[in-house]
């Protein structure tokens, strides 16, 4: 699994986006199901207020103390 973070426009919180998922067309599904739009551009660290979901589910992933 290959983690990425997206920001979302909608809530300006960064989400995990595993980019190797099967996404529904012009979409990115982040962990915690919220969509963001394949435009988005996607980092390899959140840069800024990551979502609470997607933060709990990569720490769970990965084995990683929040």
């Amino acid at each position: 699994m290959s983690i990425r973070w997206g920001l979302s426009v909608a809530d300006w919180h960064d989400h995990a986006i595993d980019d190797h998922h099967d996404h529904p067309s012009g979409v990115f599904t982040a962990r915690c199901g919220h969509s963001l739009m394949m435009v988005t551009p996607l980092r390899d660290k959140s840069c800024g207020t990551q979502c609470e979901a997607c933060a709990v589910a990569v720490a769970v992933d990965t084995g990683e103390p929040r």
